[in-house]
């Protein structure tokens, strides 16, 4: 399946990508079963904590609005669904996830990354966090602040969490991850402090990488029926129709396995918690090529899709 979260210019809805038209659960699940049970499609992170109950029963209803909708059937044995609505300029896809408890990036994942940025490879995975309010969805603006001039792209593969999990081992990871995302991990290098620490106390992750708007994500969650491995997958980004990045995700330094069962120890991960992979070479800060006001980033992932987001003066 591909989940979205979509506005239909009233509210925000859960919904699941087919072809050139998204299905509405909440509603499908009203037309077809009742109100009570459709709670559970409310929002994203609701639907991801119902677990494989959920995601049986959306596949479940997709599969009855699919075969009524089908212009094969008979006229006469045909149903109309309201849940059934057109992709087009009425729907706006939005962060499919808006309000996860934890996003969890890790720092030079990519060999090509390490050599760019001058800077070893860590021995272990090494994370920082993002808050939700640096979350925006597709064709949601990239603001430049008032306070930095240096804003950078890196286009990442990150795995959403699918259900509550603690002390993970490396062979139960992907049996906690229900599907996989774009991430845009957007820094502002001259609040980071790179390439060397502003301070002794090293890089100023707070800063750097949590301002508003820094971590596009979307345009859909593919679930693994979609997606069996995550390895390999085409990687890239585009500015201006430009190549920037261009890579595999085979190429990461810790893969899923190592980075979701690390965090976990210790750490209890939750239905829609975001764990991401890090970033191939290209970036602006080894080019000096950082984004500027009306710049076009395109972030792309192999059976995932595009994220594409416009770079605005935070002034305009």
């Amino acid at each position: 399946m591909r989940l979205v979260t979509f506005s239909n210019g009233f509210q925000n809805r859960l919904g699941v990508l087919i072809n050139s038209a998204v299905i509405d659960v909440k509603s499908a699940c009203e037309e077809v079963l009742d109100h009570g049970i459709a709670s559970i499609f409310s929002d994203m992170r609701s639907f991801l904590s119902s677990g494989d109950l959920g995601l049986k029963l959306a596949k479940d209803l997709i599969e009855t609005v699919k075969l009524s909708s089908d212009s094969g059937r008979d006229t006469k044995s045909r149903r109309s669904y309201r849940s059934l609505i057109a992709l087009d300029n009425q729907i706006h896809l939005r962060a499919p996830i808006s309000d996860p408890q934890k996003i969890l990036c890790p720092a030079v994942n990519y060999m090509s990354h390490s050599n760019e940025s001058q800077v070893n490879p860590p021995k272990e995975p090494y994370f920082f966090g993002k808050f939700a309010n640096t979350i925006i969805g597709p064709d949601d603006p990239i603001l430049i602040p008032d306070i930095s001039n240096k804003i950078d792209y890196e286009v990442e593969l990150a795995a959403i969490i699918g259900k509550r999990g603690k002390n993970i081992s490396k062979d139960q990871v992907y049996d906690y991850i229900v599907g996989y995302t774009i991430l845009n991990d957007i820094s502002f290098r001259d609040l980071q402090g790179w390439p060397k620490p502003a301070s002794s106390l090293g890089m100023n992750w707070y800063k750097g990488k949590g301002l508003d708007g820094a971590c596009p994500i979307g345009p859909c969650i593919v679930t693994k029926d979609e997606i069996s491995t995550p390895y390999p997958l085409k990687i890239m980004l585009r500015v201006n129709g430009k190549t920037r990045q261009d890579s595999s995700t085979e190429m990461q330094i810790f893969q899923l396995p190592d980075l979701v069962s690390y965090v976990s120890q210790g750490i209890t991960l939750e239905a829609g918690d975001i764990v991401s992979t890090g970033t191939p070479a290209g970036v602006a800060s080894t080019t000096g090529e950082f984004l500027k006001d009306g710049d076009i980033v395109e972030a792309e992932i192999e059976k995932i899709g595009v994220l594409r987001n416009r770079i605005l003066s935070e002034e305009s």
